[in-house]
Order: C-alpha cells, then structure tokens, then sequence
C-alpha cells in the first residue's frame, strides 16, 4: 500500500475520532453552529499569521487559527452578556463578522506577491492529499490532548453537559469546564481546517453526534457510535479521493457523513423516519380492526338471538379491505365472497375492545362526575391504548373486581336514564 496514502488514512482517522468525540458534547448541549462559527472565524487568524510569519509552518497557522476561534467565543459570550440577544444570533453574527474580516485578507493577499504561494486556498475547501509531515504530528498530538482531557474530566463535563445546575451546585467548576470544552473543539477545528476545510469541519464536528443519536440513548454506546461513524466517513472518504483520480478528500468526508446520517434519520430502528412510519401505520391498522370487531360485536350484544353472521356488503370499503387481514388472525372465517362468520377468537376481541371502551366512560363518569354520553368520544381513542396493567389499575381504583362487567353497567345506566327521561315527559 502506498505510504502516502497510509499516512494521510491515519491522520484522517485520528481527526475524525477527535472531532466526533469533541461534536458528541456539543450535540448534548444543542451548540451545534458553535463549530460552525469557530471554524469560519478561524480564517481571519490564518492569513494573519501567514502574513506576520511569511511561512506555512502549520504550528504558526495552527497559533492564528486558534487566536482567531478564541476571540469568536469570547465575542459571542460578549454579545449574549451585555444585550438580550440570544445564543444562536450572536453566532450568526460572529460567523458572518469573522468570516468577512478574512475574505477580505485572502483577496488582500492574494494582491501581493506571496499570494500565489500561499496555498492558504487548501484551509477554505481542505486538502487531505496536501498533508505533511508537521500536520500528522498535529493530527497525532491533538488527537492526544483530547483523549487526556476528556479522561481527566470526564464526569464533569459528562454532569456540564446533562445538568448544568446540578454540576454547579455539587461543586463542579462549570467555567473551567466550559474553557475545556471550548479549548478542544477550537483545537480540533483548528487542526482539521487543512483536511476538511473550513466551510466543511463544522459537518464533521457535528454529523457523528447527529448520526448516533438515532441509533441509542445509552451515553457510552452514543459516544462510540460517534466516533465509530466519524473514523468510518474519514476512512471513506480517503479511500474514494486515493483511487479516484482527482476527488478532494474533505468533501467526500462529508459526504459519507451526510449520508451515514440520512441512512440513520431513515431506517434506525425506533427513532429512524420508515420505522416510525411503519410502527404509525401498524397501529392505525389495529384501530381499525379493533373499531370494525367492536361494531360487530355490539350487533350480535344487542341481538344475541342474531347468527355471528358477517355481511361484507354492510361494510364499507375501508372495512371490506380489512376482511383478508382479519382472515389472517383468525377473527373472520369466510363463507363465500359475501358473507363470513366471525370466529370465536374474533368474538372474544371485539368484547374486550367493547369492555375497555365501556369501562374508561365508568372511570369518567364515576371519577370525574362526567356523564356517560360525554364520555363516548373520549372512550374511542383510549379504548385502544388500555394495556391489561392499566386496566386492573382502573378496576382498582374503582373497587371493582375481576368478574365486574361494564357492559352491563353501561346499559343500565343508560336504560335507567331513558326511563327518568320517560316519565318525565
């Protein structure tokens, strides 16, 4: 394997990690575009310490990009301090001012006689294949302090992070920690900008962090998810740029990224996008098939001399469509095209639908003094979320035992009612 290329995969991969790691704590604390604003005011301490230095020594940038982030942050806290702005404006504001201030420098520089030899065009898009030797011994060192400092002061920026209050109440130095956080992330953006580009290492901050969180809600598993995805688009993206001629490795970095996230907005199990999609249509699937089993059961309750005859022809088409499926769990027997009969098993369900919708009306009506007839279109949607837990805390709570019908509750309420109406007309 080329060595040049080996090279480059492991500075890539040490960066990725670093930064993924770094974007996880600024995903807890929903500070995303702080990245984006550290990276962009970088720019403006970039050329100015090419122009003081007159070399592309990537410590002296390093120093430049590193002065210029800091001053973002310490101008963005000034904005939030001293007027009503709130945090994501006064970004915006840093973004725009910083980034502009350095546009202006790149043209400026560009008109004098070094300009052509800056190559400083390589931190505003990234160029992982212009690499040296000095910028894997950054890649390696900050990838280093990182992992130290978030050892030393893991639980606290783990408390910083989750609850802000009670790590300053237990004692946590949350300025101190905040400065550590904010050390780290302008650290690795600094370092990355050559790689990944300025406009684009904001993407690769935060993009992991935005990728796990759909996949677990346990801390260690989303931290090494994140760096897990981070390491695999950096991977990815080099191995692309090296057998493809000519493909920049920062943008294909970002690329992988965007899509290992879009795949994991789509398709993670539980909060992915055809998950939940899938999971809304199974349950509007048993409303209806509870709500059309309810029906039938009422007919044939009121009639109880009536044959479990089903007469598809008396449904309409929403619930004929549901006639196969019903077949398929054993609720509707088919006789011809037709008719059905409603099974045993199908009975049972449209009773104890019936008996949930029969008992949340007594719960109203008996806990909070509302009358049955106001209680029906209430009972319609609860009726399908009653769990057989919930249901013994209802009859609990309302003295009742096991053998207790609500359905006959329901109607003498309900026949006693009429009678009162009766006699009194």
């Amino acid at each position: 394997m080329d060595p040049t290329f080996q090279f480059v995969l492991v500075g890539i991969l040490l960066l990725s990690a670093a930064a993924s790691l770094v974007g996880t704590y600024n995903f807890f604390q929903k500070q995303a575009l702080v990245g984006e604003t550290i990276a962009h005011a970088m720019l403006p301490g970039i050329v100015l310490a090419f122009l003081i230095s007159g070399v592309k020594n990537p410590w002296y940038l390093l120093l430049g990009a590193g002065f210029s982030g800091w001053l973002s942050v310490l101008f963005i806290d000034w904005i939030k301090r001293e007027s009503k702005i709130k945090a994501d404006a006064a970004m915006a504001i840093a973004l725009t001012f910083f980034f502009g201030i350095g546009v202006m420098l790149m043209v400026r520089l560009q008109q004098m006689e070094i300009g052509n030899q800056s190559g400083l065009d390589h931190y505003l898009f990234g160029k992982a294949a212009a690499m040296t030797g000095e910028d894997g011994k950054l890649f390696f060192l900050t990838a280093i302090i990182v992992l130290t400092l978030m050892i030393r002061y893991h639980r606290d920026i783990k408390l910083l992070c989750f609850n802000r209050e009670y790590a300053a109440t237990i004692g946590v130095n949350v300025k101190r920690i905040d400065f550590i956080l904010s050390f780290m992330t302008i650290l690795v953006i600094a370092t990355g900008i050559k790689a990944a580009g300025i406009i684009l290492m904001a993407a690769l901050v935060i993009a992991p962090a935005a990728a796990a969180s759909f996949w677990t809600r346990k801390y260690a598993t989303f931290l090494v998810l994140a760096v897990g995805i981070g390491a695999l688009g950096g991977l990815s993206g080099v191995t692309v740029s090296y057998y493809i001629s000519g493909m920049p490795t920062g943008p294909w970095i970002i690329v992988f990224l965007f899509f290992f996230s879009l795949f994991s907005m789509l398709f993670a199990p539980g909060k992915g996008y055809v998950p939940r999609m899938m999971l809304r249509a199974k349950a509007r699937q048993k409303i209806r098939v509870e709500n059309l089993l309810k029906s039938v059961y009422y007919d044939f309750y009121r009639h109880p001399d009536k044959k479990r005859i089903l007469y598809f022809n008396n449904l309409n088409k929403d619930e004929r469509l549901l006639i196969p499926h019903l077949t398929k769990k054993g609720y509707v027997e088919p006789l011809d095209k037709l008719h059905g009969t409603l099974t045993q098993k199908g009975y049972r369900e449209g009773k104890r639908i019936y008996r949930l919708h029969c008992l949340w009306e007594i719960y109203l009506w008996r806990k909070m003094n509302i009358s049955v007839e106001s209680t029906h279109s209430d009972a319609e949607y609860i009726e399908h979320i009653i769990t057989p837990e919930v249901e013994k805390m209802i009859m609990d709570d309302l003295g009742y035992c096991e053998r207790f019908e609500p359905l006959t509750e329901i109607h003498n309420y309900l026949s006693r009612e009429n009678s009162q109406n009766t006699a009194h007309v």
